[in-house]
């Protein structure tokens, strides 16, 4: 499981480098002026914060510990 969430993790960072590099080569008046690109930056907006959420759970369920599950005692 650990194993999966690390792999998840990089490709979504990888993911997310080449977004950020797509969207840097744009200024402002590029958004005003065509309605696609606009979507599209609404879109990879939508992704960053869905990672964020994502990354914050990946975090806590690597930190927390497993539930110690109790043997019944033989009478």
């Amino acid at each position: 499981m650990a194993v999966e969430m690390w792999v998840s993790y990089y490709f979504f960072a990888i993911v997310g480098c080449f977004i950020r590099r797509y969207f840097s080569e744009y200024i402002a008046i590029d958004y005003d002026n065509d309605k696609t690109l606009n979507r599209k930056r609404r879109l990879a907006l939508f992704y960053f914060y869905f990672i964020f959420i994502l990354y914050v759970f990946f975090i806590s369920f690597l930190e927390t510990p497993r539930r110690y599950i109790k043997r019944k005692k033989w009478k």
